[in-house]
């Protein structure tokens, strides 16, 4: 059964889009929420609970600690009683677009960065893969196929 609707969430703010020197001293999927976030994702739930004559929710979320987060405090505002515990899943298909891992902070040059950044647009931001990272193109195709499977494996709501 297709669900009916479902509703995309991008993690809430994370260290990683106040200070973009974070990803110098942590992996990617180590970044946590800020306080700022928290409340964002609080305020997700609640807002989503203005859904809940819908039946309960279906969430699948991706591995990173900013996910995991995001989802621990939509379910504060949501209410766990309208999270469907038959589906919360996590699916490292919908991960963030890796770029490269933690780079040691004597290493992490922002100039650099801005060089990469620069060549991207430059080659097709599409196609463009950064150094040990992943193009556009590589994440479409993974979240194609995330997409492919919710016609199948889920109930009739979504987050």
């Amino acid at each position: 059964m297709k669900p009916e609707k479902i509703f995309v969430l991008r993690h809430a703010q994370s260290e990683g889009n106040v200070d973009k020197t974070v990803y110098a001293r942590k992996p990617d999927y180590a970044l946590n929420l800020t306080p700022i976030g928290v409340i964002q994702a609080n305020s997700a739930g609640i807002r989503l609970k203005a859904h809940k004559a819908m039946g309960k929710f279906a969430v699948y979320y991706s591995p990173f600690f900013r996910s995991i987060q995001t989802l621990n405090n939509v379910v504060v505002g949501l209410g766990k009683d309208n999270i469907d515990r038959n589906y919360i899943r996590e699916d490292p298909r919908i991960r963030e677009q890796e770029w490269h891992g933690a780079m040691p902070e004597s290493d992490y040059n922002e100039d650099k960065s801005d060089v990469m950044e620069r060549e991207c647009f430059e080659y097709g931001k599409f196609y463009y893969r950064f150094d040990g990272g992943e193009s556009s193109a590589d994440v479409y195709d993974r979240v194609s196929d995330f997409l492919n499977t919710l016609n199948t494996n889920v109930p009739q709501a979504h987050i």
